[in-house]
Order: C-alpha cells, then sequence, then structure tokens
C-alpha cells in the first residue's frame, strides 16, 4: 500500500502495525450525561490516560526493544527467559461518545445517517445477518452488556500486556481515574494461542499474513521508502469495528483443496500454507478453490480436545476479540460481511455457471436457517465443478455476542479537542 508522509507520533499505535501483547483487554464504558461528569472525564482523559496511549511510533521503538531482550535472553529451545514489562493502551470513541464530548454532528464522520452513527447494534439487524427473533426483531445472540437500550457504549480502551498481571494493574489504575464518571462499565479480555499455536488465530491458521502492509511503516529489510497514509490534523478517520465471536469448529472451508492439485500433484506442502501473493485470474472454474471457500469470498484445525474429535462437538467456550480498521466501515467491514460472506450469489456470474453459496465460516442468516455452499467437497477429481454438489450447514459456525464501532482519533485530537 502506497503512501505519503505523516507524524507516526500523532497515530494510535493499533491502527498500522498493532499493539504489542499476550494478552488484551478491552474496557467498554458509558458516560454520564450530566455536565460536572463530562467535564470531569474530559480532564482525567488529559491528565491520566493521554499519556499512556501508545502511539505508533511507540510501537516501533517498543518492538527493537522487544528484539534486543530476545537476543540477549534467549534460552536452547528459542523462547525468552522473561518478558519486558511492557503495557500498552489505545482509545476510540463511538458516535454517541463524540456527541457526549461535545463534538457536533457535522464534525463526526459520516455525520448523521451513516453507518457509524447509527451503530453496531441496529447494522447487526439491517445488514451483517446476526441471529435476529423473528418476532420481536432483537438480536438473539448479543450478550446483554452489549444489546442493553438502558445506556449505550461510549468508548472502548484497548490495554496490552505480557501476562494477566500486569493487565490488571493497568485495568485497576484507569478504573481508579475513570469509573467516576460513568454510568456502566464492563470488560472483555482475550490471549494469543498457547504452546506451538502461538501466532496463530482462532481456527489455527497463521495470523497476520494477509495483512496490508504500509510501505515505510511495515517495512522489509532494504525498504527505504517512508510514509503512510496521511490523516488530518483532528481526525485519521480511522473507524474500528469490534466485534466479540463465538467460534465452535475449524473447518475445510477456509481455504483451498487438498493434493492432487497443479502444484502438489503427490502430496500437500505445508509451506505453500504461508502463499500469499496469489489471486483467481487463472483458476475461474474453482478447480483449485471453491468459490465459496471462506478466502475467495473474504479475499484479501483448530486444537481439539481428544474428547470434541470423538464427540465432534466443540467444549471449551473459544472465540476472539476481533477488530479491523477502514477509513468508511460500508466499504469496508460491512461491505465484506454484507455483499460478499452473506451473498449466496457472490463471486457473481461464475464461468461454472453455478450459484456459490455462502461462505460457511463467517457467512450469516438473520434467521438461522441453514446455509448452503456449493462444491466444498470435491467429487473425484478437486475442483470437478457438479451443479448439485452442494453442502448444507445446519447451524453457524461463528456466533457474535456483541460490538460497537469506534472512531480511533489522532492523538492531538484527543489532546485538543476531546479532552479539556
Amino acid at each position: 500500500m502506497s503512501s505519503t508522509n505523516v507524524d507516526l507520533k500523532n497515530v494510535q499505535g493499533d491502527i498500522i502495525i498493532g499493539l504489542q501483547k499476550r494478552v488484551e483487554a478491552f474496557w467498554f464504558g458509558s458516560l454520564k450525561t450530566d455536565g460536572k461528569s463530562i467535564e470531569g472525564f474530559r480532564k482525567n482523559l488529559k491528565s491520566s490516560i493521554l499519556p499512556l496511549i501508545t502511539s505508533t511510533q511507540e510501537v516501533i521503538d517498543t518492538q527493537k526493544k522487544i528484539d534486543d531482550h530476545k537476543r540477549l535472553n534467549q534460552k536452547s529451545d528459542g523462547s525468552t527467559k522473561e518478558l519486558l514489562p511492557i503495557t500498552q493502551l489505545n482509545l476510540g470513541f463511538s458516535f454517541t461518545g463524540l456527541k457526549k464530548l461535545g463534538l457536533k454532528v457535522e464534525e463526526i464522520p459520516s455525520g448523521a445517517n451513516g453507518i457509524f452513527s447509527k451503530g453496531q447494534k441496529v447494522d447487526a439487524v439491517d445488514n451483517l445477518g446476526d441471529p435476529v427473533d423473528q418476532t420481536t426483531k432483537k438480536l438473539k445472540t448479543w450478550s446483554q452488556d452489549f444489546r442493553s437500550e438502558a445506556s449505550s457504549i461510549d468508548f472502548v480502551i484497548l490495554v496490552t500486556a505480557p501476562d494477566h498481571t500486569l493487565l490488571g494493574q493497568r485495568l485497576d489504575q484507569i478504573r481508579k481515574n475513570l469509573d467516576g464518571f460513568l454510568s456502566t462499565s464492563f470488560v472483555r479480555q482475550g490471549a494469543v494461542r498457547p504452546g506451538n499455536q502461538s501466532g496463530h488465530e482462532h481456527f489455527g491458521f497463521l495470523d497476520g499474513i494477509s495483512a496490508p502492509a504500509i510501505e515505510g511503516i511495515n517495512s522489509q529489510p532494504g525498504d527505504k521508502k517512508s510514509g503512510i497514509v496521511k490523516p488530518d490534523v483532528i481526525y485519521s478517520v480511522n473507524l474500528l469495528p469490534v466485534r466479540l465471536i463465538q467460534t465452535k469448529l475449524g473447518l475445510k472451508m477456509a481455504r483451498f483443496w487438498r493434493a492432487p492439485l497443479t502444484l502438489t500433484p503427490v502430496q500437500d506442502k505445508p509451506e505453500l500454507n504461508r502463499a500469499q501473493d496469489f489471486d483467481y485470474s487463472d483458476e475461474l472454474n474453482q478447480e483449485r478453490c471453491p468459490y465459496a471457500a471462506h478466502i475467495r469470498k473474504t479475499n484479501p484445525r483448530p486444537e481439539l480436545t481428544d474428547e470434541e474429535k470423538k464427540s465432534k462437538k466443540t467444549k471449551e467456550n473459544r472465540g476472539l476479540l476481533f477488530v479491523s480498521y477502514q477509513s468508511k466501515i460500508e466499504s469496508g467491514f460491512q461491505f465484506v460481511q454484507k455483499f460478499w460472506c452473506n451473498n449466496t450469489d457472490f463471486p457473481s456470474k461464475t464461468p461454472a455457471k453455478v450459484t456459490p453459496g455462502f461462505d460457511l465460516l463467517i457467512g450469516q442468516t438473520s434467521d438461522e436457517k441453514p446455509r448452503v455452499a456449493q462444491n466444498i467437497n470435491p467429487l473425484g477429481i478437486a475442483g470437478t465443478t457438479d451443479p448439485n454438489n452442494v453442502l448444507t450447514a445446519p447451524e453457524h459456525f461463528i456466533i457474535p455476542l456483541g460490538g460497537e464501532y469506534f472512531l480511533m482519533p489522532s492523538i492531538k485530537a484527543i489532546k485538543e479537542k476531546l479532552s479539556l
């Protein structure tokens, strides 16, 4: 991704590179509405929270410290004797939160009628396909914290740490400074996967290798280009959908066919799982990758217990705290979910002349009816297209538990516009 120069000290650190973490907490809060409480929150925002916010430059500098520490303290098995006691923090506000802090509607991206202003609770019913009670039209699977009608979620604070002890200490510090100005708050915590699954995402695949890179920031050795997408003075317009999702099973519906294939005619090659430089321009007839495969729908194996393998049911409660960054939610997160994953006709006008069906991994129907995908299981040679070869998923493999849309302001905006 090309770029222009920008002050890396002004951009929150999770947006471009990502905060360093082993454990992470998302602290959601609802502001009291009286003037005294709003004033107190804004003052504490400047005095106690702003100094803790981690910039992109700090993420870069911290990674250098971590790399040096690893080199000096690495054990024979490649692990590090002890982790540096580093905590990091980022902050985002919802549309209602920005209004409570005094911003006018016209100052907020998307104004009064955009997806951001309506919030994820409305969008989940109207566009995302989250399960809805067909009588009451209320969200069925969202937790009460997220679907409460009594209060809005006005902000989220992301806190990362190397262990739960340090994470808890930082959360206690934040609560002490801000709790008095809030009507409600709640926390959701997550951790990286353990052991040899470290660095892998919730379904077992190596994570982050498909993330877009910014020239000069997410650099490779020898890359001397500099800069990232230029934000304006107040907002870099980095909109953050946060989703809490329970996951059930890792699926073979995620990526490619197994051998025999053109590149692996005899047996699978594990190294190809890291391959990211590909498209489907020479693969129009789903001979190597089904139209409905998750990776094809979204374009950019879990570690089960013996009991789970035997019963074929998930026992442990697994899931993820999902975040993504974009300038427009309706062109990013919502678009992918609504028009690609939930759309049975995407990819459209397929040369094989079949209806691809749902992305069975994350595609949703609000009425929870069984979902169908075409040619997920090959009949005979991998990729042989048969219009009658369909796979039906009687239940969803991911369950949305809640979420909200947030704006991640520039650090200068927090200092000069949102705090006192």
